[in-house]
């Protein structure tokens, strides 16, 4: 679908304009400033973009005027309609209030049903200027170009971000972790067991009852010897009075026989008595605070490196899903459908040809630009730009040539200052009305 005329009554600055862009595709608009070239432009978009496709001026009615109109006709192509008029009125009522009427007629003169989305379907995006393009910022450039080419990775580059601060929170507790690890003593001739002080008591109160059960049998065995001497010095005694003690003899003897057979047993047991080693339980106790302190710190750093090694594959299988992140975006770019091959994008912004699009010549900044717009709205092959002035010859040349290869018509508002300026131009404005160059002037 092209725009092949287009008219404006009492809209903004202008009081009358024609405008006829048919066999043309760079189309300059020009006059000096406040002569209502900027409106003849604005009207246009008003019709073909509505209120939310472009920064809609907030009086467009012109001062003093009750009524205005901009009349604009289409051209289809293929399977679109022949002929399409679009037609805005904007009306003052008796109130003072302004009110807006937009319809579309077909080819017969009908109106069509929902005027507004299908021509919204014609253009499909809000009004893009390409000379403006390069003066975007770097992100404004990137986001335009991404939503150009269907390249939605809000999704994606959450998912990373995601990803990203996982894997950073990982590797902070790990790094945090491998502080406190490579701080943690290490005793590597502590048991692997902690020292039970308890059970070292209950050792020692047992061999304190062994060795006192030991002293009662000394302590017998002393009181046994010290009744075999008496026995022995009754003896003797009674050996003395012989005569008159023989009994007392004989039970001393049978008692005498009694006792040596108890000390002999006596004697057995106490040579096999061993006494235990009191002082070593104690300094085992004593010592078992630091071996258990040792061994609770071997325990918490075998767990502390258990968790480290958590963590660096926590950190392993993270990295590897950013890297599928990064990949899948990747792959989403290089198989888009870009304007021109030259483009591409970087995290910064817009490449041309592998550099900072701000890098480029203006010549190829402005061409790349119009590319872009041209694919923003491949229904309707209509630019519009307010800022000629960067356009030198040259590029007006080159631009001319691509808009031709592609069907595109450009409308471009140049400020004038001298007769050659004028030349160039397809329409001047003065005091809001279009005049046509005269022909020894009109740009071929």
């Amino acid at each position: 679908m092209k725009v092949l005329s287009y008219e404006v009554h009492n809209v903004l600055r202008l009081s009358d304009a024609a405008i006829n862009l048919e066999g043309r595709h760079l189309f300059l608009v020009g006059g000096k400033n406040a002569q209502g070239k900027t409106s003849a432009l604005t009207a246009l978009l008003m019709a073909l973009c509505g209120r939310s496709g472009m920064d809609y001026p907030t009086v467009a009615l012109k001062k003093g005027e009750d009524r205005g109109t901009v009349k604009v006709e289409l051209a289809g192509e293929g399977d679109e309609p022949a002929k399409l008029t679009v037609e805005l009125t904007i009306k003052r009522q008796r109130g003072g209030n302004v009110v807006e009427e937009f319809k579309i007629l077909d080819a017969d003169g009908k109106e069509t049903a929902e005027p507004r989305s299908l021509l919204k379907r014609l253009y499909e995006m809000r009004a893009f200027d390409p000379l403006a393009f390069e003066r975007m910022e770097r992100k404004a450039k990137k986001e335009l170009l991404q939503k150009l080419l269907g390249l939605d990775l809000t999704v994606e580059k959450a998912e990373y971000q995601k990803l990203f601060d996982e894997r950073a929170g990982v590797n902070r507790d790990g790094k945090a972790l491998k502080a406190r690890f490579d701080a943690m003593p290490k005793f590597p001739d502590a048991p692997k067991q902690e020292v039970s002080a308890a059970e070292l008591v209950a050792e020692l109160n047992v061999r304190k009852a062994r060795n006192k059960a030991n002293g009662e049998k000394r302590d017998e065995l002393a009181e046994v010897n010290l009744d075999l001497t008496k026995a022995e010095n009754k003896v003797m005694d009674l050996d003395a009075k012989m005569s008159d003690l023989m009994e007392q003899i004989r039970t001393a003897k049978e008692g005498h026989a009694s006792l040596v057979k108890q000390k002999s047993v006596l004697d057995q047991v106490c040579t096999a008595l061993v006494d235990q080693d009191e002082q070593e339980v104690l300094k085992r106790i004593e010592s078992s605070d630091a071996i258990n302190t040792q061994v609770r710190a071997n325990v918490a750093r075998a767990e502390a490196d258990k968790k480290l090694t958590a963590l660096r594959s926590e950190s392993s299988r993270l990295d590897e899903k950013l890297e599928t992140n990064l990949k899948r975006q990747q792959d989403r770019l290089k198989s888009a459908k870009w304007p021109i091959p030259e483009l591409s994008l970087d995290d910064e912004g817009v490449l041309l040809n592998g550099l900072p699009f701000e890098q480029a010549s203006r010549k190829e900044q402005v061409l790349a630009s119009v590319a872009i717009g041209m694919a923003l709205n491949p229904k309707l092959k209509l630019l519009v730009s307010q800022d000629g002035g960067v356009l030198d010859t040259d590029a007006m040349e080159a631009l001319d040539g691509i808009l031709a290869k592609n069907g595109f018509t450009m409308i471009v508002e140049l400020v004038t200052r001298t007769l050659a300026d004028e030349s160039l131009c397809a329409v001047i404005f003065r005091d809001g009305q279009a005049e046509t160059p005269a022909p020894d002037t009109e740009l071929e």
